[in-house]
Formats: C-alpha cells, sequence, structure tokens
C-alpha cells in the first residue's frame, strides 16, 4: 500500500484524541479473537460443538482478516484510504450482527467470515493514515500513544470476555467489535481520501489466493474435524487449482495481488515464516487455554478470563518494551533482530510444550499462556521493524501487506491445527505438535535478520 500525502490545509487534531479514536479501533480487532475466545465453552455448549468446530470460530475469522488486509491495502492505492475504511468497518457491522444472531453454526462461521474481512481493513488503513498525517517524531510520538491505548484495552480481552459472557451471553461477546461503528465516522474524517486511479485491482489474483489459503486451512482442520472423504477430497482440489491459479496468474501480472518482486524475495518470505509461527501459536493457545481450564476445573468464563489476563497484560507490556528498549539501543542503532526474534519465539515453544505437558495443571497452563503471550506481542513489533530494512523504501508498503498476509494466516491456521488435532490427540497433545511451528520460525528470523545485516551496506 502506497502512503500518500496529507492534504496541505489538514490540521492535526490531538494526539490524545487520535491515539484514542484509532487505539481504540485497532483494539476491537483483536478483541475479535481475545475476548471471543474466553467465551468459546459457552458457545460450544450452546450450539454443541466439539473443538474441533469451536476452531472454526476463530479460525474463520483470522482467514478472512489475512486475505482481506492485503485485499484494503491494494483497494487503498486506488480510492485513498477513507472510503476503504469505511466499507471495512460496515463489512465488519453486519458480520458482527449476523454472528450475534446466528441460529446455526453455519451462520456464525459465515458472520466470522464478514466480521473478520472488514476488521483487515483497520490496522493497515490506520497505519498509513499516520503515516500520511504525521512524520518523523510527531509520528513516532502519535504511534506510541495509540500502542499504549491497544495494549490497555486488547489486554483486557480476556477479562473482558469473560465477564460480558457471565453477564449476558456469548453472543454480546461476538458482537463487541460492532462498537467500530462509533469510531467509524471520526476515523474516516482523519483518513486521506486520495488515491491513484491509475492503480489497478487485482480480483482475481485475490480470489486464487483467498481459495488456496482456506483450503489448506481447512485440510490442516480435517483430520479431527468429522470431514467426510468426499468433502476433504474436494477441498484438497479446491486448494490444489487456485494454488495453481494463483502461481500462474501472479507471474503473468507481477505487480497483481501479491507482486513478483516481493513474494521472490527470500528475506521477507523468512520474516514471513517467523509471523506465521507467532500467530499460529497465539491463536492455538487461545483456542486451548479456555477449553481445558473450563472442562477440566468447571470454571466459569469470568473466572477463566480473570486468570489469563495477566499474560495477555505482560504481552501487551512485553511488545512496549522492545519497541522503546530493545529493538533500538540507547545509541540509536538497532540491536540483532533476529536473535531478539529468535529468543521470542523460543517463549512460544516453552509456553507450548509446557502447557501440553503440564496440562490441565492451572498455573502451568496459565504460565504457558503468558509465554506465548510475550512471544506473539513483542516479536511482531521486532519483525515489522525489520521489514523496513529488508526492501526499498517504495516497496515497504506492499511488504507490510504480505507480510499481513502470512500474520494472520497463521493465526487461521494455529487454531485451525489445534482443533483438528484435538479429536486425535486431545488438546494438550494437539499444543506439542502446533510447537514445531516456532521452531522453525526461530530459524527463519535469525537467516533474515543475517542477511539483512549483509545486504545494508549495498542500500
Amino acid at each position: 500500500m502506497r502512503t500518500p500525502s496529507a492534504d496541505p490545509a489538514d490540521d492535526a487534531p490531538p494526539t490524545l484524541r487520535i491515539a484514542l479514536v484509532f487505539g481504540t479501533l485497532v483494539a476491537l480487532t483483536i478483541i475479535g479473537s481475545s475476548a471471543v475466545a474466553v467465551a468459546l465453552p459457552e458457545l460450544a455448549a450452546d450450539l454443541d460443538l466439539d473443538v474441533a468446530g469451536t476452531s472454526w470460530v476463530l479460525a474463520a475469522f483470522g482467514l478472512a482478516f489475512a486475505v482481506a488486509t492485503t485485499f484494503f491495502g491494494r483497494l487503498a492505492d486506488v480510492l485513498g484510504m477513507r472510503r476503504p475504511l469505511l466499507l471495512g468497518v460496515a463489512l465488519l457491522a453486519i458480520g458482527s450482527l449476523t454472528a450475534a444472531t446466528a441460529p446455526s453454526f453455519e451462520v456464525l462461521v459465515a458472520g466470522r467470515v464478514l466480521q473478520g474481512a472488514g476488521t483487515g481493513a483497520v490496522p493497515l488503513l490506520v497505519t498509513g493514515t499516520i503515516n500520511a498525517r504525521f512524520q518523523g517524531a510527531a509520528r513516532t510520538h502519535v504511534l506510541g500513544a495509540i500502542g499504549m491505548v491497544v495494549s490497555v484495552v486488547s489486554g483486557s480481552g480476556p477479562l473482558i470476555g469473560g465477564a460480558v459472557t457471565e453477564l449476558t451471553s456469548w453472543r454480546v461477546v461476538v458482537a463487541i467489535p460492532l462498537l467500530a461503528v462509533v469510531l467509524a465516522p471520526v476515523a474516516a474524517r482523519l483518513a486521506p481520501d486520495h488515491g491513484d486511479p491509475r492503480q489497478r485491482l487485482d480480483p482475481l489474483g485475490a480470489v486464487a489466493v483467498g481459495l488456496a489459503v482456506a483450503g489448506a486451512t481447512v485440510l490442516v482442520q480435517a483430520p479431527g474435524g468429522g470431514l467426510t472423504a468426499g468433502t476433504v477430497m474436494t477441498t484438497a482440489a479446491v486448494a490444489t487449482v487456485a494454488t495453481l491459479v494463483a502461481v500462474v496468474h501472479l507471474r503473468r501480472r507481477r505487480d497483481g495481488f501479491l507482486p513478483v518482486a516481493i513474494v521472490s524475495d527470500r528475506r521477507l518470505l523468512r520474516v514471513c515464516a517467523a509471523g506465521f509461527s507467532l500467530l499460529a501459536s497465539w491463536l492455538a493457545m487461545l483456542l486451548a487455554v479456555p477449553e481445558i481450564l473450563a472442562s477440566a476445573h468447571g470454571w466459569s468464563p469470568l473466572v477463566v478470563g480473570a486468570v489469563m489476563l495477566p499474560g495477555a497484560a505482560l504481552g501487551a507490556v512485553a511488545s512496549r518494551v522492545v519497541s522503546t528498549r530493545v529493538v533500538r539501543r540507547g545509541d540509536g542503532t538497532r540491536r540483532d533482530r533476529g536473535r531478539v526474534v529468535s529468543v521470542l519465539v523460543g517463549s512460544a515453544v516453552a509456553g507450548l510444550v509446557l502447557a501440553g505437558l503440564a496440562a490441565p495443571a492451572p498455573a502451568a497452563v496459565v504460565l504457558g499462556f503468558g509465554l506465548v503471550a510475550v512471544a506473539f506481542a513483542a516479536g511482531q513489533v521486532v519483525l515489522l521493524d525489520l521489514i523496513p530494512s529488508l526492501v526499498p523504501p517504495h516497496r515497504a508498503g506492499v511488504a507490510l501487506g504480505v507480510f499481513h498476509l502470512a500474520f494472520f494466516s497463521g493465526g487461521a491456521f494455529g487454531s485451525a491445527a489445534a482443533g483438528g488435532l484435538a479429536g486425535l490427540t486431545g488438546l494438550p497433545g494437539a499444543l506439542l505438535v502446533v510447537a514445531v511451528l516456532p521452531v522453525l520460525g526461530a530459524a527463519a528470523a535469525r537467516g533474515a535478520a543475517r542477511e539483512a545485516v549483509a545486504a545494508s551496506p549495498a542500500r
């Protein structure tokens, strides 16, 4: 996504106002997973779902989020950011209402797909708006203020989800992102409203990539998901054809949905692999922890949310500490970000293994959750800081879009894998299998960082 210049006549509103509006808007996208996860046991009991079925409440949201993020970035290149942002919030609202009133599992998943697709517009367009309106130290200050708001709200996600479920219903929790409608008019007025009509969308590329990712996610969930052999074979065929179409089409249209110059960059792909593993670990834990604690100990959603709160808050604090004290040294130079990511991803491995081996012991499960929360929250900060050093400045926006596609695809993959394997190994065993992903992600991050350092003198 390009970063258009703001209109000179626009007066920048106070930092606090921007932080509250945009920070809360972004936090609502995170609550779409963190708060809903605590409500999953109640949701499953109401709709008579097993763990594999329940996993789709998270996976469908993450999958739509992944593909929509890149699509909205390209749409903003053409139309500016204001109209895509309003379109995203409208989809989010329709999806939230659909999911909250769903009479069946199928309608619920459809609502979550719409909700995720609309939500996918928010983080990228918020970042683009800030980059367009502010420069230098002012931009850093605004982004820091937004980060604090996001940390406070999203870190409270498990407790919010537990309390709302306890007092009302899981349906109200699923509808929480609907609050974005209240903030949308203010946010839209701040967003630049000019794009480049010469830019072209690539709907065929977007559909092909979306079907390929969706098909792969369904297949990962299949082992314990109760799918018929015919469904699995059909899904495999659709995924294969979509992948072939995507490869052929994207080679012919080199500046399409996934530009060849970006997706062929080995260093960026390694960063994407690390991000994929981080969110896969996080969503697997978000699915598993409430289920384990509720089924093994009979804890209510409020209690589950309360014991998960410290871990989520620790992740929020870790992201802030890493961004201000670890990514950059006191003299302004950057640390070895590959090593930092490797340590953080190692924390995800430790958390998954601890929860998998020691479940259902509450202390071990909660500690494991906290270790994964730290890895997810702080690791993405380092990876996002690493991307600009890997690509030329004019490709940074597109590279971020590709990273977000891989990142949120990892979330869909992780929750689907945990749900699919739970029927075969139980949730603790599924966490142990998912732990392989961050091991691979740590190696990928180290390789990308080494190559970035080697390439930096030539830039």
